[in-house]
């Protein structure tokens, strides 16, 4: 087996070359950082011209712009994104996008309305590309989605102290919840769990599933909604109020130091 690069680099790559590390390092959620010459598209429309410039695309898809490396002001900074992905052609381009919860524009008694908001970098010159490979000899690896639900099962009290999870969410008709529990006063608590920074999008997936639970529910019995994650966007944390539904923070090293227990306890790999 060959071994791990922690750094990949490559020095003036042709556009080609660029978009094919760019999508390994993407699908690998390595820490990515492209710097050239490159103008940014917002929603389609011009944003800011050409300029030599930094991006930076974390493994969490959150995304930063720097004019040079020894500038501290960012010119561009988003927030964990849905989907990051190159364009390769004859010059690169990059494009990522995301659903917003937009304040000025809901749909009367949704509360909540979803847009789609694009950021498009548009390369007319590659400098260098490099992606990150490390590992941080104080941290376990990071758990995947389903590993996440299996740590919960395993140990119920990370959602919240008396919380019980259901054997199945086979009452829930449409759609998929990540699980259904009862919580220490008896109340159906329906779960999202995400291993990404939590965001409007979330809110509403967890808003959709308490809905499709109260179909199948005797009228007037409540259903809660806790969202777990990492972290939140503060505008995720705002609709959750609103919504009153709950946020409990998860340690994802803690979920893997709860996952190695069990493998190295039971002999086998759970999940």
């Amino acid at each position: 087996m060959p071994s791990r690069k922690p750094v990949e680099l490559l020095y003036e790559p042709d556009p080609s070359k660029a978009c094919e590390e760019i999508k390994k390092s993407l699908l690998y959620r390595r820490s990515l950082v492209v710097v050239g010459s490159f103008s940014i598209r917002r929603d389609g429309q011009p944003y800011l011209a050409n300029g030599e410039r930094i991006l930076f695309v974390k493994s969490d898809w959150s995304l930063m712009v720097q004019r040079d490396s020894f500038s501290t002001e960012a010119v561009v900074s988003w927030e964990a994104c849905d989907s990051v992905k190159p364009l390769c052609g004859e010059k690169l381009s990059i494009v990522a996008e995301k659903e917003e919860i937009n304040e000025s524009e809901k749909e009367p008694g949704s509360g909540i309305l979803e847009r789609l908001h694009s950021l498009e970098f548009d390369f007319d010159h590659v400098y260098a590309v490099i992606s990150t490979n490390l590992v941080d000899g104080t941290m376990l690896l990071e758990p995947g989605d389903g590993e996440l639900l299996t740590a919960v099962l395993l140990k119920p009290e990370l959602i919240e102290t008396g919380f019980k999870p259901l054997p199945s969410n086979d009452e829930l008709k449409s759609g998929f919840v990540d699980l259904i529990g009862i919580d220490s006063k008896g109340l159906k608590t329906v779960v999202l769990l995400t291993k990404k920074q939590a965001n409007g999008r979330n809110v509403v997936e967890l808003s959709r599933y308490i809905a499709s639970v109260r179909r199948h529910v005797s009228d007037g019995e409540e259903v809660r909604g806790i969202l777990v994650a990492p972290s939140i966007t503060n505008a995720a944390l705002a609709k959750l109020r609103e919504y009153n539904f709950d946020y409990r923070r998860i340690d994802l090293q803690e979920v893997s130091e709860i996952l190695s227990y069990y493998r190295s306890e039971i002999g086998e790999k759970i999940g």
